[in-house]
């Protein structure tokens, strides 16, 4: 439970310095092309911070969070062994 914990943790301030520092370098760019126009929910999500209409245009924050989906679990598992053995 604590070594659970402890990942979390580690993860949790891995996820917030990483999202801090991609933040700096791709503030206002646009990073993807979205083959579609998402609906208003996520609009606010993927246009964040970026000039003009064509909400197409990615920002940086949604490409952040999807990969976040698919990398944390993978993350978990390699520091949830890394602290197993310390």
């Amino acid at each position: 439970m604590f070594n659970s914990m402890k990942c979390n943790v580690i993860i949790g301030i891995m996820m917030i310095a990483v999202l801090n520092l991609v933040g700096t370098h791709f503030q206002g760019l646009i990073v993807a092309k979205l083959p579609f126009e998402p609906f208003g929910l996520i609009q606010g999500i993927t246009h964040r911070n970026i000039e003009g209409t064509d909400f197409t245009d990615c920002a940086y924050l949604f490409v952040y969070i999807l990969s976040t989906f698919v990398i944390r679990n993978n993350i978990k598992k390699i520091f949830g062994i890394f602290l197993f053995y310390f």
